[in-house]
């Protein structure tokens, strides 16, 4: 697992937030990880984390003009973007991203430990351990991770006494 810091502008990252916050959350264009993940993806989850498309050309563009620096060593054909908001009691069970050939989350949003939405993911000395040992991070705005070794990780579900949404770019190469 990879964790890089600050990897937008901050002119990016606000017109992302801007994006979500007041273009997308009024469109009808949203699903609902309960009917949209695989339901392993689920498992001892109750809430919905809520995605849809990152349709606004300008952003989409200079999302992959500003992450290349991090992404230019993998060969992959195209990204996805998807905006994530993760609501009340969300999360998502432990998986590898395999089908892919890397995942990677956007922070949009600051968290708190007790907020609940840390994300967890085991190294590959980990993988081989008899128990499970995970290591883990808070999510931080303007962070990203990236999962190009198919390693098992999990996000904790988001507390209701949250102070806030946890907002996400899920990215993937294939």
């Amino acid at each position: 697992m990879k964790i890089f810091i600050d990897v937008l502008s901050d002119e990016l990252l606000d017109a992302c937030k801007t994006d979500l916050i007041s273009n997308k959350i009024k469109e009808n264009v949203w699903g609902s990880s309960s009917f949209r993940w695989n339901p392993h993806l689920l498992e001892n989850i109750d809430g919905s984390c809520i995605t849809t498309p990152i349709t606004n050309k300008s952003i989409i563009k200079r999302l992959e003009d500003e992450l290349s620096v991090v992404f230019k060593k993998y060969n992959y054909n195209s990204l996805s973007f998807n905006y994530y908001i993760w609501d009340s009691y969300s999360g998502i069970s432990g998986h590898t991203d395999k089908n892919h050939v890397f995942g990677a989350t956007l922070y949009l949003t600051n968290s708190d430990v007790c907020d609940g939405g840390i994300f967890m993911w085991k190294s590959e000395e980990e993988e081989q351990s008899e128990i499970d040992i995970f290591r883990c991070v808070v999510p931080k705005e303007n962070m990203l991770t990236v999962n190009d070794q198919a390693q098992t990780h999990t996000v904790t579900p988001i507390s209701p006494h949250a102070k806030d949404y946890r907002c996400t770019i899920q990215i993937f190469a294939s």
